[in-house]
């Protein structure tokens, strides 16, 4: 991944373990993995991880990067019916790493009002969704930790005015 990327610790495998394995036909609804159709994609799965083993590291890449050139779907094509239909296709059939790019692009490429205004969308959405208490604790640990120590302070000062968890005492 690029110095550019904007989520570099990000990738398929440690956002979806189980994406590697629907490579070779394994899927969460039961498929039959003792198939045929599972045998032969599993042959051909393992042969070209030792095709790429048996390459010189440089031509490995070469194709590599040739071969996942061919797979992407491309960049969305002009508005058909209304750019929202448009982009929910194109959306259904895009990569995960096309999906990343073109929604930090787009992000970055708005007016800063129009980025307030689709943060809030999104927090509007995050809101509908049942996150377990863990998991809230964790954005709201993230959260915290982005903001530059001046404004920890500030925050902290905010919502702890006595200063019981500063000293920590959280419970009174």
């Amino acid at each position: 991944m690029g110095q550019d990327d904007p989520a570099p610790n990000l990738t398929q495998e440690n956002e979806n373990p189980g994406a590697l394995a629907g490579a070779t036909g394994v899927d969460s609804f039961g498929q039959d993995y003792k198939s045929e159709e599972y045998s032969n994609r599993a042959k051909a799965a393992t042969a070209l991880c030792e095709a790429i083993a048996e390459c010189n590291p440089q031509d490995a890449c070469y194709v590599m990067e040739r071969a996942l050139a061919d797979l992407l779907i491309g960049a969305p094509l002009p508005v058909f019916l209304s750019p929202m239909d448009d982009a929910r296709w194109w959306s259904s059939v895009a990569t995960t790493n096309e999906l990343k790019a073109y929604a930090v692009a787009c992000f970055e490429a708005m007016r800063p009002n129009d980025q307030s205004a689709f943060l809030s969308y999104l927090q509007r959405m995050l809101g509908k969704l049942s996150l377990c208490l863990d998991m809230r604790k964790r954005f709201f640990v993230a959260l915290f930790e982005s903001f530059p120590d001046g404004e920890k302070i500030a925050f902290v000062r905010r919502v702890d005015p006595l200063g019981r968890f500063a000293r920590g005492s959280s419970h009174g």
